[in-house]
């Protein structure tokens, strides 16, 4: 197949080794005194690579769920006011569990309305609302850590690119 006169077979297989390559050169495989390669030090970066690859797999398999709701604008916007009306619990039995006023249940829930509470505080009301606060990071828009990593890495490396090119001009320039 051929896109903007590319043919898409040969970037498939040029882009891992260039991908590579941009690493190990991000990294400082190379030995910068001498220029040679380090047989170690490549092995170390490539399994330390690696080891991120698959913590990042592992992140978007147990971030999933959060994914989906990350798409709202404010996915938990008036949570705990809303599992809390959902469960028929009253502020006062809540306020009770807690050991604190009605009046500071409903303080918390406006905070957490606001997104002004603390994780501490809002773990305290979902047990005491005989929940588990869970919670969790992900990338806008429903992508994943690992497209987000490739992401850093195109953009780290256009900009190096275009950092070059400037320089390049800018000597033709002068001398």
């Amino acid at each position: 197949m051929v896109f903007f006169g590319v043919n898409l077979q040969i970037i498939r297989v040029v882009l891992p080794t260039l991908i590579t390559e941009i690493r190990d050169q991000r990294s400082g495989v190379r030995d910068q005194g001498s220029g040679i390669r380090d047989p170690w030090s490549e092995r170390e970066t490539a399994m330390a690579e690696r080891e991120r690859k698959l913590a990042r797999k592992r992140l978007d398999e147990e971030m999933r769920p959060y994914r989906r709701a990350g798409l709202d604008k404010n996915p938990t916007n008036g949570l705990l006011r809303a599992v809390r009306k959902a469960l028929g619990i009253p502020m006062a039995e809540v306020a009770g569990k807690m050991g604190v006023s009605v009046p500071a249940v409903f303080e918390l829930e406006l905070n957490e309305s606001k997104g002004s509470l603390k994780l501490s505080s809002m773990s305290r009301v979902a047990e005491a609302l005989g929940c588990k606060l869970v919670y969790g990071i992900v990338p806008r828009g429903g992508r994943t850590l690992e497209w987000l990593a490739e992401k850093r890495l195109w953009a780290s490396i256009l900009s190096e690119d275009r950092d070059q090119g400037s320089g390049v001009r800018d000597q033709g320039l002068s001398g």
